[in-house]
């Protein structure tokens, strides 16, 4: 059986191209989701954060937080700290509605 050279030197070079292409791409894929991973991280800490922080003012069951939730407050505010990670997060909320 005899090769076309022609035939096997587009093959070698569109499997050359493609292997080059996947070395480019991948790097960009992976960084994409590591920053989307660590932003919906993020989101998730201020989320949790922020709404364990309004059932305590409102005098409601925390079932909110996933995350240990330090408060503490003064007559005017109730304040509640977490940290995710190396996400530290930190809630003000003035008690307007609460029952505290």
């Amino acid at each position: 059986m005899k090769l076309n050279r022609k035939f096997v030197f587009k093959t070698g070079q569109t499997l050359l191209e493609f292997a080059i292409s996947t070395m480019l791409l991948l790097p960009l894929l992976f960084g994409t989701f590591y920053f989307c991973k660590k932003a919906w991280n993020k989101f998730q800490c201020i989320y949790y954060a922020f709404e364990s922080t309004h059932a305590k003012l409102i005098g409601e069951k925390n079932v909110y937080s996933r995350v240990p939730i330090t408060f503490s407050q003064t007559s005017r505010e109730l304040f509640g700290e977490t940290q995710c990670g190396n996400i530290k997060e930190k809630v003000h909320l003035r008690k307007l509605e609460s029952r505290l």
